[in-house]
């Protein structure tokens, strides 16, 4: 299981990337902020999440609990919250702490239902495709002002999508573990749609926007 290890390990790295990058919030505009902190709670739950793979896969089976734990946690509400915070640039939502607040208790909600009735990759698979046609939709409202918006967003949502729909996590695909390969693509993703978001978020010193 080395091989798991050091791909979540990776994936680990890309998410505590955005995670740094999502905690410049000095550089953000304030209305940016709360949506800001929404996205940097996705990718600390993925960040976990991959953190403790890496001891489950790499060290001992005693982090298998944990692991499992935080990998639900960032298989529902990660994603969705990124898109939250993907949304609020093109259409401001307003948004206080409250309504966050409801968001992830409907995700938490939505889980345990999922739970119930044993339809959870399903249910994981509805979640995800929508967030992604979100962050998409995004995208496609800014390609002329911000192309290489658009790119960040294209490269991180084909990144999920193929992860996802495509490769999936059991078995092997040309000899790899199908795991690792989703492992790989989740960091991509996680890569482009963190450094996205924080590019068009941030403000340069002497200018209120960013110009991508």
């Amino acid at each position: 299981m080395t091989s798991l290890a050091v791909s979540d390990a990776i994936l680990c790295f890309s998410c505590s990337y955005s995670v740094f990058l999502l905690l410049q919030q000095k550089t953000f505009a304030n209305d940016q902020k709360l949506p800001a902190t929404a996205a940097l709670i996705g990718f600390i739950l993925m960040s976990l999440a991959s953190f403790f793979g890496t001891l489950y896969y790499g060290f001992s089976p005693i982090w298998a609990d944990i692991h499992r734990l935080f990998t639900h946690a960032a298989t529902f509400l990660a994603l969705p919250l990124i898109a939250g915070a993907y949304a609020h640039l093109a259409w401001p939502l307003n948004w206080h702490k409250p309504m966050w607040g409801r968001l992830i208790i409907a995700l938490m909600i939505c889980f345990e239902i999922a739970r119930r009735f044993q339809a959870i990759e399903t249910t994981y698979t509805a979640i995800g495709i929508m967030s992604l046609l979100v962050i998409l939709l995004v995208g496609f409202k800014f390609i002329r002002q911000k192309p290489s918006f658009f790119i960040y967003i294209l490269v991180g949502s084909a990144s999920f999508s193929v992860a996802g729909l495509v490769i999936g996590t059991h078995g092997y695909l040309a000899g790899f573990l199908r795991l690792d390969l989703f492992h790989y693509l989740l960091a991509l993703g996680s890569l482009s749609l963190g450094t996205g978001y924080f590019l068009f978020v941030r403000k340069p010193q002497g200018s209120p926007q960013l110009s991508l």
